[in-house]
């Protein structure tokens, strides 16, 4: 079973479904050796699809020769699973080649079984020669250049001398093999397709998933100091070019320094997941709670006054004082000061999280569990 499943795929509810998409990802691996894995898996299934599909319209023409080509490849098919299991067992490398060792092969039993070139069976070979650079690292080059250089010796070798098909070929209609030629060179168009378009939909997530963690906090999952940062250039600008109110708290968890030593550090970050619910839980859908420092937090209030923003800053103290740690956290209450600012027009963000910084150090120096607001 993997122990990573790609949160596109979760979202489609398919993880158990498509869980051989992701055979043999790891939680360390990187979003690039992630796709390439990805990449391995789908062709592998795209192989099987294929087979099964040119068999099906084989027998469907009903000719000797293009099914004994069909019944060639089935043997190929059979062994396509094992990719899958080597890319479970951690055998990267060796799901790679196999995956190119069953392609070339089945391909030249299309070929040999039955088809010949006369159906362009052999141009799956240009295909195979380009595709390497996609399924193998950079770092494996010389798998790349090996592979790249026997397919297109391959297909140029078929080329330019040919193989001869079943007799039973030549009989087909021009325009059955016409349909045949097309139904073959589609085949190579699916794949590519297939391999980009999915390859393209997980980078895409990664990348919003790398994004996403740039951005979040992980022992809290609230946005860190850089996202809040961000997020209040926004809002000031906001507020001067409409004329709104905006009001911002920063908070800090009192006595903090005591859970550490008395309890730990884990008790320490129990305390801070805690905090951080509580305050997500009372915040409003538009305020913006963040996490920016050690035991520091704080919230930004678009579209508030100063005499709202104290309300709501009240009310978040309240609830952290209301609820109490767990047993393995100290069983105690916890307090936190606020520092509160409503930021005028012409404040600029980082002007205003001085400001509410000031703010917190009188509630501090004040005797904490409190909020004061700055004087503007």
């Amino acid at each position: 079973m993997p122990t990573y499943v790609s949160p596109l795929l979760s979202g489609l509810g398919a993880p158990r479904i498509l869980r051989w998409v992701w055979a043999g990802s790891r939680v360390d691996d990187t979003a690039t050796q992630r796709r390439k894995l990805m990449q391995v898996n789908v062709a592998a299934g795209m192989m099987i699809f294929i087979i099964l599909v040119f068999n099906l319209v084989y027998t469907a023409i009903g000719n000797t020769g293009l099914m004994q080509s069909g019944w060639a490849q089935l043997p190929f098919a059979a062994l396509t699973p094992l990719i899958w299991h080597l890319n479970a067992k951690g055998r990267r490398e060796w799901a790679r080649w196999l995956l190119f060792v069953l392609a070339m092969a089945g391909c030249l039993a299309v070929i040999a079984g039955g088809q010949g070139t006369h159906g362009l069976a052999h141009t799956y070979f240009l295909l195979y020669a380009v595709m390497a650079a996609c399924f193998f690292p950079t770092k494996s080059w010389r798998s790349v250049l090996t592979l790249s250089t026997v397919n297109f010796l391959i297909f140029l070798a078929l080329q330019l001398y040919g193989w001869p098909a079943h007799y039973t070929v030549y009989n087909l209609e021009p325009q059955v093999l016409a349909v045949l030629r097309v139904v073959l060179q589609s085949g190579c168009v699916l794949v590519v397709l297939g391999v980009v378009v999915l390859s393209e939909t997980v980078a895409e997530r990664n990348e919003f998933q790398l994004r996403e963690l740039a951005m979040t906090d992980l022992l809290t999952s609230l946005p860190n100091r850089r996202a809040f940062s961000q997020a209040l250039v926004n809002e000031v600008a906001r507020s001067l070019r409409h004329g709104r109110p905006l009001s911002l708290a920063v908070m800090d968890l009192d006595h903090f320094k005591r859970i550490n030593d008395n309890y730990g550090h884990s008790a320490g970050d129990e305390a801070l997941r805690h905090t951080a619910k509580v305050l997500r839980t009372h915040a409003r859908c538009e305020d913006l709670v963040a996490r920016i420092g050690g035991e520091e937090f704080a919230l930004l209030m678009p579209e508030t006054g100063a005499d709202q923003a104290m309300e709501v800053a009240e009310r978040m103290r309240s609830a952290v004082m209301a609820q109490a740690l767990s047993e393995r956290a100290g069983g105690e209450s916890i307090t936190i000061s606020l520092g509160l600012a409503t930021v005028p027009p012409g404040m600029d963000g980082e002007q205003a999280l001085h400001t509410a910084d000031r703010a917190l150090y009188e509630a501090k120096r004040g005797g904490r569990n409190r909020v004061v607001a700055a004087a503007m």
